[in-house]
């Protein structure tokens, strides 16, 4: 195993109250079927605190969140 190398369940979210644990294409998948909201909290393995979803450069890319 390599040593800093994210994991492919190093995402975070808020779905509803409920934390969920998942792989970003997870996060994106819900995200598109709008079971997750733009609003929703998400942390990355890496960060030290939660951030809203659609603040999130990898998620909502600049010309799709404008």
């Amino acid at each position: 195993m390599l040593v800093g190398r994210m994991s492919e369940a190093d995402w975070r979210w808020t779905d509803g109250g409920q934390e969920r644990e998942g792989p970003v294409g997870e996060l994106l998948g819900a995200l598109a079927r709008g079971e997750v909201g733009p609003a929703a909290r998400v942390r990355r393995a890496d960060w030290t605190e939660w951030r809203a979803a659609i603040d999130v450069a990898e998620l909502f890319p600049e010309d799709v969140a404008s």
